[in-house]
């Protein structure tokens, strides 16, 4: 596949030509209550070609490669089409030419355990809630893992692989009661070790446990309080307030986020606002 690919960008007539792909394998496993909703396994294949001519930029996906050539003519002829229009000069910044590939360093591939075995764990873990206590209302366990192999090459001779893997799994009860409806779950995830999902029974109890223990407990009365947040609370906190507002694209599209979105832009009070000192990164010179 490689000699053909780079054949292929060798012959593009264009100023610039790359293709990337995507080759994945993916499984979920979803129960609700007792009820197996998902329990599937998937492949994917797919890839795009982007092409410049005379400052015009040509686009087009694919599912195979049965007509690469094709696809990538194609790119070329709308980036032409483009460019012919615009008229402009165009060049692209020099950089390095990289040829590298990034392998997989895996404990415990998840493409290596069987679909049988995946439902299996989950199953266990979704009857452990269900069986825990007669208040749980119902229950909800979730996994999920995805093998990609990802490749980029282009007319300068750039040529890059890499495999990521990404893994979950979570279970948890609901329940239900003249006080509202509450929930936790206990969860795990990995990028290289089908191992760190198992072995999460106690987990899956101690959010039973948690669950019953707040579902009984008194309402919080509006109004200020001091709080002690886990980090895992914290850090959904931080992404909410921080995480979103920065994606690149929702900044982008927003005048008003460009305007508030700058570097060295001050948020919330000075404790949330931690400086490191350039001449030293020693814990005790940081500082609020």
């Amino acid at each position: 596949m490689k000699e053909r690919i780079r054949d292929v960008l060798s012959k593009a007539d264009c100023d610039y030509v790359e293709i990337r792909l995507e080759d994945s394998q993916r499984t979920s496993i979803n129960f609700t209550g007792p009820d197996l909703e998902e329990c599937s396994l998937k492949t994917d294949f797919g890839g795009n070609v982007r092409a410049l001519v005379n400052g015009g930029w040509g686009f087009t996906t694919f599912n195979d490669l049965e007509d690469l050539e094709g696809k990538v003519e194609l790119a070329i002829s709308h980036a032409r089409s483009i460019g012919s229009r615009r008229g402009e000069s165009f060049k692209l910044a020099p950089v390095d030419v990289v040829e590298a590939e990034f392998p997989l360093n895996v404990v415990l591939d998840p493409a290596d355990i069987s679909l049988d075995d995946k439902l299996r764990l989950l199953s266990g873990y979704n009857r452990l809630v269900l069986e825990h206590d007669k208040r749980i209302t119902t229950s909800s366990a979730r996994y999920h893992d995805v093998k990609r192999k990802l490749t980029f090459a282009n007319s300068e001779g750039a040529w890059v692989e890499r495999e990521n893997i990404d893994l979950a799994v979570s279970a948890g009860p609901m329940v239900r009661n003249d006080k509202g409806t509450f929930f936790r779950r206990a969860f795990n995830g990995s990028s290289n070790d089908f191992g760190a999902v198992r072995g999460l029974e106690d987990e899956v109890v101690k959010a039973c446990e948690d669950t019953l223990a707040i579902s009984e407990s008194d309402s919080v009365v509006g109004g200020e309080y001091t709080v002690i947040l886990n980090p895992i609370m914290a850090g959904v906190f931080i992404h909410e307030a921080f995480g979103h507002l920065s994606e690149g694209d929702n900044v982008y599209e927003d005048p008003n986020l460009q305007k508030v979105m700058k570097l060295g832009s001050t948020f919330g009070f000075s404790r949330l606002t931690w400086r490191t000192p350039v001449s030293s990164r020693e814990p005790e010179d940081i500082c609020p």
